[in-house]
């Protein structure tokens, strides 16, 4: 089925606060996948997509914040070694 043109039709993604509810009800409520997948009436497969996105994003946040940790050190010790 095409709607625009030569495009197919995509589904559109969830919400972040639809997300952010799957990730607290989980993390934080301890439910089961199976309860939010009922109470949310979502899949248990858009569950776990929610979970892996919140996983990758904080694996990409860290590797960041690494990045500038080292970065802003390496600045400090090169001007640290350049003054006499």
């Amino acid at each position: 089925m095409f709607l625009c043109g030569d495009r197919p039709h995509q589904a559109q993604p969830y919400s972040y606060d639809l997300r952010k509810k799957v990730i607290e009800a989980i993390g934080q409520d301890g439910m089961k996948k199976i309860e939010v997948s009922q109470l949310l009436n979502i899949s248990r497969n858009t569950i776990n997509l929610s979970l892996k996105r919140q996983a990758v994003t904080a694996i990409m946040s860290t590797m960041y914040f690494n990045l500038v940790i080292w970065s802003t050190s390496n600045e400090s010790s090169r001007l640290s070694n350049s003054i006499p």
